[in-house]
């Protein structure tokens, strides 16, 4: 089909959790450039039971949304922690620190961004980490 371009989250894009010795916590794939998009971004992620994203973090201008499609669990933005659960969606500002975990049956999110920074990097190269930001 035209200007029509179909991809598998799990099938067709690499997991770049695993490729940064994160495989055993999650599995994080961006689908902007597999899917050639100019004016949005995609992610997915699946975070294993009990377990965290490896690290906090913010960008310097995209807003995200996530949307929880299994599981449930907790997130922490800035200093503050927010139960989660199937089909709540968030909207994070750029600025706000976030760092999610996973309930006792995981949680799978679809991560809505807008195109900044490099569709090929993890955050697009537009975020700023935070290693020990959940302690």
């Amino acid at each position: 089909m035209a200007n029509v371009t179909k991809v598998h989250l799990v099938d067709d894009i690499k997991d770049l959790a695993a490729t940064a010795g994160f495989g055993d916590q999650l599995e994080t794939r961006f689908a902007r450039a597999a899917l050639g998009s100019k004016e949005g971004a995609l992610g997915f992620q699946r975070i294993k039971p009990g377990q965290r994203q490896p690290f906090g973090h913010k960008h310097k201008e995209q807003e995200e949304i996530h949307v929880v499609i299994a599981g449930s669990g907790r997130l922490k933005v800035d200093h503050e922690i927010i139960e989660v659960g199937y089909l709540d969606a968030i909207r994070i500002a750029p600025d706000v620190i976030r760092q999610f975990e996973a309930g006792p049956d995981g949680m799978d999110l679809l991560i809505f961004g807008s195109p900044a920074g490099d569709p090929t990097k993890v955050g697009g190269g537009d975020s700023v980490t935070y290693s020990k930001f959940w302690s």
